[in-house]
């Protein structure tokens, strides 16, 4: 199998919105300096999939859903009435560990879910 620049650089940027993902789901201090990372994880996902893409339709929908989801991030950088929610000590690093986990499990489902397989290890 051979890796291709595209498909290393939309690994990687899934891989780090999957991080954020993590970071939201768990109520550590990084998700208060962040302030918003959901959005922040599906516009790294999304534009990793606009990169990795090999169907005009398929960038087409993840551009419009980059579009969408950038806009909410930033709307939501611009807010002036952001609270933070509790911080629970020691949830930074297993904020982590849940989104590399996300991203495992997203991986070995991939072809099970959307039909698309990350990797061909058997042809």
């Amino acid at each position: 199998m051979q890796f291709s620049f595209s498909f290393i650089f939309h690994f990687l940027l899934s891989f780090a919105g999957f991080l954020f993902l993590g970071i939201y789901l768990c109520r550590g201090s990084w998700r208060n300096k962040l302030r918003n990372p959901l959005a922040l994880g599906l516009v790294f996902i999304s534009i990793g999939h606009l990169v990795g893409q090999e169907s005009i339709l398929n960038r087409v929908i993840f551009a419009a859903g980059l579009a969408v989801f950038g806009w909410l991030f930033i709307a939501s950088l611009r807010r002036k009435d952001f609270s933070p929610t509790e911080v629970r000590g020691g949830h930074d690093v297993f904020s982590m560990l849940v989104g590399a986990a996300l991203f495992a499990l997203t991986v070995q489902l991939h072809f099970v879910l959307f039909g698309v397989p990350v990797f061909e290890l058997v042809k």
